[in-house]
Order: structure tokens, then sequence, then C-alpha cells
């Protein structure tokens, strides 16, 4: 009896043995520590501060732009308005005051005959052309117009177009320097050099002139066309621009 319990006892003992060889006689499993321990004495990198913004760079100033090149000064010329003014009343009768410097009287005789003939003109071909004509010219026509051959007849282009705007004339003769009647005015009506008074010769000489513009303007209205042997003699040789009172009348 005594030996059988002996027997019990020393299983146990050893079944207690090995439940502490298996649990806690063993040491502990090894963990493996974490990175960074909670409240390790371990000396931290501290947090590294911002790099600065990168400031972008200024953009290259642009080239700057070349300055144009200089202009050409302008050309030197003269300026025939007030000739033109004075030829236009004076030669070709246009209505106005008779400028400064020239007697009425001759001016007067001379226009009154001039305009008769206008008158006249106007009444027995313009009146009749122009609705002739009107039914013929497009609408469209250009209102740019050549005239060849032309001399001093611009009137008849202007029945013919009277809504152009620009009219070339073309001619054979030449047309004048505008600033003859002034100087024909001058030497008639104004003493020159040593002398006291005008030269007679001088005013004669305008009377003529003047003339032989209203024979040229007389024979251009009633016949309605330039003879060239009549706008030889008084275009080529005559005192005054013609021509040019021709297309200012």
């Amino acid at each position: 009896m005594r030996h059988l319990l002996f027997v019990v006892a020393a299983l146990a003992a050893c079944g207690n043995d090995s439940a502490k060889g298996t649990g806690g006689g063993a040491p502990p499993p090894q963990t493996t520590p974490s990175t960074v321990a909670s409240g390790s004495a371990v000396a931290q990198d501290p947090t590294p501060a911002p790099k600065p913004e990168a400031k972008p760079e200024d953009p290259k100033p642009a080239d700057p732009t070349p300055a144009p090149p200089p202009k050409d000064p302008p050309i030197d010329g003269h300026d025939f308005t007030s000739a033109g003014k004075t030829l236009a009343v004076v030669g070709a009768c246009m209505t106005g005051p008779t400028p400064e410097g020239y007697s009425e009287k001759p001016v007067v005789d001379h226009c009154k005959k001039v305009n008769t003939v206008q008158t006249e003109y106007a009444d027995r071909w313009v009146k009749l052309a122009k609705p002739f004509f009107a039914e013929r010219v497009p609408a469209t026509a250009s209102k740019k117009v050549v005239y060849p051959f032309s001399g001093g007849d611009l009137s008849t282009a202007l029945t013919v177009y009277p809504d152009a705007d620009e009219i070339t004339t073309m001619s054979l003769e030449p047309a004048g320097d505008p600033r003859t009647l002034q100087a024909l005015n001058d030497a008639a009506t104004k003493p020159i050099g040593k002398a006291t008074k005008p030269s007679p010769q001088a005013k004669q000489t305008l009377e003529k002139a003047l003339g032989t513009v209203r024979y040229e303007l007389d024979f251009l209205y009633r016949v309605n066309f330039s003879n060239t042997r009549n706008m030889m003699d008084a275009m080529r040789s005559g005192t005054l621009p013609t021509q040019l009172i021709f297309s200012l009348s």
C-alpha cells in the first residue's frame, strides 16, 4: 500500500516539473523592440527646418524695340492755293470779290462777257446733255475718269460724269504757271525799279491776255470742243495759264 502511494506522488511531481519546463521555467521569448520605444532615452533627430521657397527668377528684360528710322524731311515746295484762288476769280470768273490789288473795272468787264457765254452754254447744251447721259451712263460707273486728249475741255467731262470725284485730263498743251496773273498785275499796277508809275505796256499785256482767255472760252462753249490750233496759240504762246483757267471755268 505504501509502495503504491509513493508511485502516485512521484508521478505527480514529474507532471509539475514538465509544466514548469514549458511555462514558467523557460525564459520568455524575445520580442523585437520597436524602432522608437516610448520614453526611450535615445536622442531623436530634430525635425528639419522647411527649405525657403525658391523665388522665381526675374524674367530677362525684353530687347528694347528698335527706334523707327527717321522720316525723310518734307520736300520743299510752293503753295499755289492763293494764286489759284485769284486765277479762279479773275481769269475763270468764279463768284467772289475782286482780289486785293486788282482794278475792279477790267475784271468786271472780262467776267461779264465770260459769264454770259457760260450761261448760254448751260442753257443750250448742259441742260439737254445731262439727262441724256444720265440714262446711258451706268450708275455703277467708276467715280474716277480718265479723259485722253482733253485739252482744256473739262466742262464736257463734268457734264457726262457729274458725280466723278477724280478726273484725269491729258493734254498736249502745258498747264501753265498760276503765278503769271499776279506778276502781270503787279507790273500793271505797281512801279517797278526806278519808275514812279506802273508800266503802261504791262497793263495792255494783261488786258490782251484776258482777251485771249475770253476768246478761247467762247469758242469752247459755243462748239463744245477745243481746236488744237487755237489751243496752241492760247496755251503755248499765251501769257496766262489758259489751260488752268479752262479747268477752273
